[in-house]
């Protein structure tokens, strides 16, 4: 399952008995990260999303870490959620 919001995207996929959650985000183009991205790869355009959290909880604590990096949930997404958190 994947969801983007704004600069933020989040997969989220079953992983040994629980649901792997891994959120990147994208830096603002005028902010100082991007300026870091563009000496490290001076070829970049425009800003590349970098891995912010990467940890594997139960289905109930998922809302919970996406919540904490500025990610909500619609129904649809929640009754998806709960389907997959069935899955393990």
């Amino acid at each position: 399952m994947q969801i983007e919001q704004g600069r933020t995207r989040a997969d989220i996929t079953p992983y040994r008995g629980g649901l792997l959650v891994v959120i990147e985000r994208a830096p603002h183009p005028g902010s100082g990260r991007f300026v870091q991205q563009v000496a490290r790869r001076p070829w970049l355009t425009a800003p590349v999303h970098e891995e912010v959290v990467r940890r594997v909880v139960q289905a109930s604590e998922v809302e919970h870490v996406l919540a904490q990096e500025g990610l909500r949930l619609s129904r649809a997404e929640r009754e998806t959620l709960a389907r997959l958190g069935d899955q393990d």
